[in-house]
This record gives structure tokens, C-alpha cells and sequence, in this order.
């Protein structure tokens, strides 16, 4: 049992096996690496981000514009009848 143990530190000790396990060990991970590579979505223009803001203010604008013009409506109809 002596010997078994003293050949097996011999051969985890000589630098020809720490080399080789650590050349197998880089390609395995670089293949993992290849396996599981996913392309990153195109971002989007900053240009159109900046249009569609600038459309969603112009919505927003608009449709305040026309409840404002429903309140006017709404009050000029009171402004006749007492209460």
C-alpha cells in the first residue's frame, strides 16, 4: 500500500501531468465557452429612442389639450343655469 501511494504522489507531482491538466482543463473551458456563446441583442438607435419620446410628449400634449377644451365645454354650459 506503501508503494501505491508514493507512485501515485510521484505522478501528481511531475510537472508533465500539471502541465497537461492544465492545457485539458483551458480547453474544456473555452469549449463550454463556444457551446454557450449567445449573441447580444442590437441595441437600438438612440436616435429613434429620441423620436419616440418626443412623439409620446406630443400624444400626451394633445390629449391634455382636449380634456382641458371638454372642461370649458362643460363649464360655459353651467354658466347659464343657476344653481
Amino acid at each position: 500500500m506503501d508503494n501505491y501511494i508514493d507512485v501515485v504522489v510521484e505522478v501528481l507531482s511531475n510537472k508533465d501531468v500539471i502541465a497537461t491538466f492544465v492545457m485539458v482543463f483551458l480547453v474544456m473551458m473555452f469549449g463550454c465557452y463556444v457551446a454557450n456563446y449567445r449573441k447580444k441583442p442590437k441595441k437600438q438607435k438612440k436616435v429613434k429612442a429620441q423620436n419616440e419620446n418626443a412623439q409620446k410628449s406630443e400624444n400626451a400634449s394633445s390629449s391634455s389639450s382636449e380634456s382641458s377644451s371638454a372642461d370649458e365645454k362643460k363649464s360655459s354650459s353651467n354658466d347659464g343655469n343657476p344653481e
